[in-house]
């Protein structure tokens, strides 16, 4: 309704393509139509006012055959934060209003807190996000199946020693020692 009451022109964009097919599969329960620009899929049609395609394959080389007046991110935390990135520069030479999608606005990185959400007081914040409307909880999408249900196989007491966790330069957890740490605490080392 919104796309033929205003008569906007919407891209949906997504990194993977069974993402496209998920979108794409909501968008027809609704009656609405579209097209989808997908290399992986085999599919470059961009002749409908709603334009499902990948990220890599619709860049801002495209926006000459097809110029949204909205883009919506699906999995919006993978969009870059700093202003570099071929899905940053599409969504800026766009100049298209931004909607993101994502159930992690704020998330680890490294040892740090971070969002998405950009801090309107820091004149040097590059993230694109402004707002942020929550719409349903976790418990809410599992009650709806939208969200499969939490099964934890996790050991009832665990000593992990955490000593022999190693961290890249990232921040993040090496792999090797998780396995490492992972054998011991079910018995295998």
């Amino acid at each position: 309704r919104f796309v033929n009451a205003f008569d906007y022109k919407v891209l949906i964009l997504a990194h993977r393509k069974e993402l496209l097919v998920q979108n794409g599969g909501a968008l027809s329960d609704h009656g609405v139509n579209f097209s989808l620009y997908c290399a992986g899929l085999n599919e470059k049609d961009l002749s409908s006012k709603v334009v499902v395609a990948s990220q890599g394959s619709f860049t801002a080389n495209n926006l000459k055959d097809f110029k949204p007046d909205v883009i919506i991110c699906d999995e919006a935390h993978r969009i870059n934060t700093n202003s570099t990135g071929r899905y940053r520069e599409l969504i800026e030479e766009s100049g298209a209003h931004l909607i993101g999608l994502t159930a992690t606005p704020f998330r680890l990185r490294g040892t740090e807190n971070f969002s998405i959400i950009k801090d309107r007081l820091d004149k040097r914040d590059t993230r694109l996000f402004t707002h942020l409307i929550q719409t349903a909880s976790i418990p809410e999408l599992i009650k709806e199946k939208h969200l499969c249900d939490l099964i934890s196989f996790a050991p009832q007491k665990a000593s992990i020693d955490r000593t022999k966790l190693k961290t890249s330069s990232t921040g993040d957890f090496v792999l090797s020692s998780i396995a490492a740490t992972h054998e011991q605490i079910i018995g295998l080392s």
